[in-house]
């Protein structure tokens, strides 16, 4: 799946949720009753709320997911193996000796 089309998805899901949980909210308030007040209100804030959290959250995922070239993961997992390499040869170094004493 390509980087928009998760980004798009996502966000669409999770805005799609909170418009729906307002409406459902609304809902709640004045369930039973045949005509609610302000009914076309809460859905116009509702719609509001659904489109303008989609722009935000598909922005954000689509910043934030980068992908890296080859050489940078090479590099990053150089880096990684060589920290660890560090961190043995520390710990080896802190170890007590058998005759020292």
């Amino acid at each position: 799946m390509s980087r928009v089309l998760r980004a798009a998805a996502i966000s669409a899901l999770f805005a799609l949720f909170l418009g729906g949980l307002v409406v459902f909210s609304y809902h709640l308030q004045y369930r039973g009753k045949p005509n609610p007040p302000g009914l076309d209100n809460a859905l116009v804030f509702a719609t509001t709320m659904t489109m303008v959290t989609f722009w935000i959250i598909f922005l954000v995922l689509y910043v934030a997911t980068v992908h890296k070239s080859r050489t940078t993961l090479e590099f990053e997992e150089q880096a990684r193996l060589e920290e660890r390499r560090r961190v043995e040869r520390t710990k080896e170094a802190l170890k007590p000796r058998e005759g020292s004493r």
